[in-house]
């Protein structure tokens, strides 16, 4: 617009404002005329292009030293972080060490972490209501002053009573998703590469079908997500990492993508950390560690379906604070030998 200003005869015959008249003149008299109409036609021209008057063909934005340069990719206004864990098996899984949730956590550097406990629980400081290493999870978060919100759900009759296919869904259900129930404790790579969350989604997936909806699971699943939305309603953060076992980090990924945040990958953020922890684990989570087994061993029934399960949960709480959280045992420590 700067150059056609600059040209006024030029760019009125590139519009069409002196050719039509000029076409048709004849003699002085009708060229003087035809002359004044295309003068008046530039001037109501140039009037509406006033704002433009004050530009020039080489005038250029040149950013000021304080402001930021337009070549550099603005922060995302939402990071999150889906970690993996693997419960007992942090005991048994040298790849795998509590020392690398703390590496995650350091090297992402969150303002919220939420952590797989159940909030009656959570509330009343009783971590055993999450598997062990949420007491480490929870100890680190704390000791930073992160927000830290918990997110589990679940009754304990229902997780005693596993659901059961239809017997011609049976032989389907082993080949679909047998190799989840034989996976061997996976190293933290393992556990959190992409791939073995879709090949975790799609067992989970192929449970659902053979499970008749697979109606417990699916209820925790959807409460979670209900507390993990809450907790993220509640602090707005910016950059929120999850804990969570491998079996439930499909369901964490997909709602903080649907939430818009940019997702990480924790095996390559922590691949790229300039430090790492050392084996030990603080004292703090080892004291809770007792505190927690001295509850449930308060509560252990006599006899129903809650019994097991509370006396495994008890093993592998003592045999960590035994080895101070530090791996490895022998698979076979973990296996609880009361009835």
């Amino acid at each position: 617009m700067c150059a056609l200003l600059g040209r006024p005869a030029r760019g009125a015959r590139r519009n069409g404002l002196l050719s039509p008249v000029m076409a048709h003149a004849r003699g002085p008299l009708a060229r003087l005329v035809a002359s004044v109409l295309a003068a008046g036609a530039l001037l109501a021209f140039a009037a509406a292009a006033a704002p433009l008057a004050g530009c020039t063909p080489t005038q250029t934005h040149t950013s000021s030293p304080s402001e930021p340069s337009r070549n550099l990719a603005a922060e995302p206004e939402l990071q999150g972080m889906v970690v993996g864990t693997i419960d007992k098996d942090h005991l048994v899984q040298s790849g795998y060490p509590l020392a690398r949730l703390g590496d995650a956590f350091d090297a992402f550097k969150p303002d919220l972490v939420l952590v797989q406990v159940r909030p009656d629980g959570y509330k009343k400081h009783e971590l055993e209501e999450g598997p062990f290493e949420m007491t480490y999870v929870n100890q680190i978060a704390g000791s930073r002053g992160i927000d830290t919100e918990p997110i589990d759900w679940y009754l304990d009759n229902e997780v005693a009573i596993p659901a059961v296919p239809d017997p011609g869904d049976a032989d389907a259900l082993k080949l679909e998703t047998g190799w989840l129930d034989a996976l061997a404790p996976p190293t933290f790579e393992q556990a959190n590469a992409a791939d073995m969350m879709l090949k975790i989604r799609d067992a989970l997936d192929a449970r659902a079908r053979y499970l008749h909806g697979n109606p417990a699971w699916s209820r925790r699943v959807g409460w979670i997500r209900h507390n993990a939305l809450d907790a993220m309603t509640k602090h707005k953060p910016r950059k929120v990492l999850a804990y969570v076992n491998i079996l439930l980090r499909p369901a964490l990924q997909e709602l903080l993508a649907s939430m818009g945040a940019v997702m990480r990958d924790p095996v390559d953020v922590v691949k790229h950390a300039t430090e790492s922890r050392e084996g030990t684990v603080p004292a703090p989570v080892i004291e809770e560690w007792r505190r927690s087994l001295e509850r449930m061993r308060d509560r252990v029934p006599r006899k129903g379906a809650e019994r097991i399960p509370l006396l495994a949960k008890i093993q592998v709480w003592e045999v960590a604070v035994q080895k101070s959280g530090i791996c490895c045992v022998p698979p076979n420590l973990l296996v609880p030998t009361g009835k």
